[in-house]
């Protein structure tokens, strides 16, 4: 990023979890993806080469209020763990910043929590989630990309 004393840096993200047609207001999120590949060994001193890898997506996390959460209990009731679900950061323009979106498809929730404290501060709810493919800034991992995935 360019230093400009009229320079602004993106810093606000509008981020739902839609479950069904159903969006709910996520407060804090955090995911990130891989590529693992394998090398290919053989009577060399060297790897002789690298296999094109398994994709893969970091157990990923979002805090939640914990009205919201109460809300997405209520719709998604016994189905917690096997509810498919999409969800989607939007980033507010600001300057020259390239971002705009970051698509997460296919989640599904791995744990939940709470962590309640007397005081000011909203009740939340913590929730770690797994996706399957996650789109950065509006592009797929791969150039092939599965059919059900494009």
């Amino acid at each position: 990023m360019k230093f400009s004393l009229d320079g602004e840096a993106a810093s606000f993200v509008h981020t739902t979890l839609k479950i069904g047609n159903v969006e709910y207001t996520v407060k804090t999120y955090s995911y990130g993806d891989s590529i693992e590949r394998g090398d290919v060994d053989g009577n060399s001193r060297i790897v002789l080469a690298q296999t094109a890898g398994i994709y893969k997506t970091d157990d990923s996390s979002l805090d939640m209020f914990a009205d919201d959460f109460a809300l997405l209990m209520d719709t998604v009731k016994a189905t917690f763990y096997e509810a498919s679900f999409t969800i989607t950061n939007a980033y507010q323009k600001h300057g020259d910043s390239k971002l705009t979106i970051d698509t997460l498809l296919g989640c599904r929730f791995t744990k939940r929590g709470a962590s309640d404290s007397s005081g000011s501060d909203p009740l939340m709810r913590n929730i770690g989630f797994k996706p399957r493919v996650i789109q950065w800034n509006g592009h797929n991992p791969f150039s092939q990309m599965p059919t059900g995935l494009k």
